[in-house]
């Protein structure tokens, strides 16, 4: 993965957020970000950067376009070397999703019209529930009590 530093050359704090990281671009400081992060925030290597202008509220009217175009060239980019600069605030790394534990599939039951097998002292059939008509909603409170 490729690093860049972006480096705010306006005079505004500008705040923007890529995957659920939230960064911070302080003025006349660097901070290190991902190419993918870079390519979201500001549109690098994009041809039409309106999207992402529009997104930060830098283009409501195509008559905005010079204005919105400075304020986006007040950011320089340079490829992350393995020595950073001492001025360089470094973005808190994306933290890691919860592992979710993955649902499982339900066992496989291999034929079909065979008798289930229970187990000593449970009964063959389960009783079906008497409905006093209606609704099945209706009998809820009936049901939960056998």
């Amino acid at each position: 993965m490729l690093f860049l530093s972006v480096k705010n050359n306006g005079n505004e704090l500008f705040k923007a957020k890529y995957n659920g990281q939230e960064y911070e671009f302080v003025p006349k400081k660097k901070t290190t970000i991902t190419s993918d992060a870079a390519r979201h925030i500001f549109g690098l290597g994009l041809a039409d950067k309106r999207e992402v202008l529009s997104r930060h509220g830098k283009l409501s009217h195509s008559t905005m376009m010079e204005q919105a175009t400075a304020w986006l060239n007040s950011f320089s980019f340079e490829a992350q070397n393995d020595d950073p600069e001492p001025d360089v605030v470094d973005a808190p790394a994306p933290a890691e999703k919860a592992k979710e534990k993955e649902q499982g599939s339900a066992p496989l039951q291999l034929g079909t019209g065979a008798e289930a097998e229970v187990p000593d002292g449970a009964k063959a059939e389960v009783p079906a529930p008497i409905l006093k008509g209606g609704n099945i909603l209706d009998n809820i409170p009936t049901l939960a009590k056998k």
